[in-house]
């Protein structure tokens, strides 16, 4: 081959020459020899796990002798059979007792014997004892929801009950003035101020200087204080709507209610007053406030 022509560098030539190098394997024998430890070391370890233990031989083997049934060579077996014992019956009279003897237990654990079954008993009622004690207080809360929910509906009530009445006052009082009384039928069913003169038999001069509260206000114990009505009339002291229970709040709404529809025709959830009977028990939905609301 001339000069000037170009080699071939993929020749056969070439290739020939080249020196047969490939990777990762070594040349050097002392490693190659540390790699072959190794690979000894590993197959001897995956052989070693491989083998059971020596615990799990000896359970093994004690499952296998304890699987095995009494030999009649046994003289246990022997003297079960004068006793007209055969393999496979039963011991006992009974036709459903039990065949195979119990299967012994055996502890892996320091724990005395008994001590499992005793912890986990234990375990058993403490956890019940925890869930009975779950629910009490689940229950408690419950009942405590619900007492809260009662008094609030009837907190809620109350008020409704002590407004209507004091409306129901007021509308009375107009009404039984329109037809030309100067006092109430029943003392309570107009509203009653208190007159602050510092003097009962003085007469109030002015607005300004009679000072009217409702009943509900607080008393002032340095003056002596009556009660009249707004036309200036004396009126018995009456107590406060607060202080009354529910069955007098319910009382004195009752005894509004009937009054007003039968001598006024009037009905204080309609605010309306109608022109006769037949009107209002035509046309009013009822005589409380739970037959409006429906």
């Amino acid at each position: 081959m001339s000069e000037s022509e170009e080699e071939d560098y993929m020749s056969e030539a070439v290739l020939n020459g080249i020196q047969d190098v490939r990777p990762g394997v070594s040349k050097n024998r002392q490693h190659r020899r540390e790699l072959d430890l190794y690979s000894r070391a590993e197959a001897s370890h995956e052989r070693m796990k491989a083998q059971p233990t020596r615990a799990e031989l000896e359970k093994r083997k004690r499952d296998e002798a304890l699987a095995k049934p009494i030999g009649e060579e046994s003289k246990g077996f022997a003297l079960l059979a004068k006793m007209g014992y055969k393999p496979g019956m039963t011991l006992g009279k009974q036709p459903e007792a039990r065949i195979e003897p119990l299967e012994l237990q055996f502890k892996a654990d320091r724990g005395g014997l008994g001590h499992a079954a005793e912890e986990e008993g234990f375990t058993k009622e403490r956890i019940e004892q925890h869930m009975k004690q779950m629910k009490e207080k689940a229950d408690q809360q419950h009942i405590l929801l619900e007492e809260y929910r009662k008094r609030k509906r009837t907190n809620v009530d109350v008020k409704q009950v002590v407004g209507d009445i004091l409306k129901m006052k007021k509308a009375c009082q107009e009404l039984d003035v329109q037809k030309g009384l100067e006092l109430p039928t029943v003392s309570w069913h107009w509203p009653i101020y208190k007159d602050r003169t510092g003097e009962i038999n003085q007469k109030p001069t002015s607005m300004k200087r009679r000072y009217m509260n409702p009943v509900a206000d607080d008393e002032d114990d340095d003056l002596e204080v009556k009660y009249i009505y707004a036309n200036g009339k004396e009126a018995a002291a009456d107590q406060r709507l607060e202080e009354l229970d529910e069955d007098e709040l319910s009382d004195r709404l009752f005894s509004l209610t009937l009054y007003l529809r039968e001598t006024h025709l009037y009905c204080h959830w309609c605010g309306a007053k109608f022109e006769s009977d037949t009107e209002l028990k035509e046309q009013c939905a009822g005589d409380t406030r739970e037959a409006h609301d429906e």
